[in-house]
């Protein structure tokens, strides 16, 4: 019903850029109703928020997005940004991935909804395989071609400041491989966007 790619395309010609998750949201929401739909923002299923949901002809799609930046000053189109270091690449994985299970929980409650948990960043640690064999969350890394499925925990090393608050292990019930794909680039350090898109497809 929609084609997400497709989408994230066409948004990436007219917004490169975005000042922040929120920012994101409401570009991505306004590129869909351009495009015939009528998406809903913030709306809450079952106990579950998320921040896009779209109906039509009888079926759902639910989107959560994430947005998460290095530090970026860039000009585009006579504006500038000025991107901050949100760092923390463990607990935003950790919450990316629970993303990804309120999806799962989501779509296969109802066969006739599909679902998107999408992290776009400028942040290469995301996509890229680390140089430590071992790291406190291990089973949370993005980087591409990684598969994640079943329990994934924080290792015993974690510290309290890590996992306060995210102490409970995220269950994924399908296998998921992370692809990650470019949204956009500048002539700039930390310049280039990628955004990895984890889907649930419904019937």
């Amino acid at each position: 019903m929609v084609d997400i790619e497709r989408i994230l395309s066409l948004l990436s010609e007219k917004r490169p850029v975005f000042r922040s998750e929120r920012d994101f949201q409401e570009a991505l929401h306004n590129i869909l109703r351009a495009e015939g739909l009528r998406p809903e923002k913030n709306k809450t299923i079952n106990g579950i928020r998320v921040d896009l949901w779209i109906e039509q002809d009888g079926k759902e799609i639910v989107i959560q997005l994430r947005h998460k930046t290095k530090k970026l000053s860039v000009e585009v189109n006579g504006e500038k940004y000025d991107l901050k270091n949100h760092g923390a690449q463990d607990i935003n994985r950790y919450d990316f991935l629970k993303d990804v299970k309120s999806i799962e929980r989501l779509c296969l409650e109802n066969p006739y909804r599909m679902g998107y948990a999408i992290l776009l960043t400028n942040d290469h640690l995301y996509w890229q395989q680390p140089v430590k064999s071992r790291s406190v969350d291990e089973d949370f890394l993005l980087f591409e071609g990684n598969c994640l499925s079943g329990e994934c925990g924080w290792k015993e090393e974690a510290g309290y400041g890590t996992t306060n608050g995210r102490e409970n292990p995220v269950y994924l019930k399908s296998v998921h491989k992370m692809k990650w794909k470019t949204y956009s680039t500048f002539p700039a350090s930390n310049s280039e966007f990628r955004y990895l898109c984890v889907d649930m497809l419904g019937n």
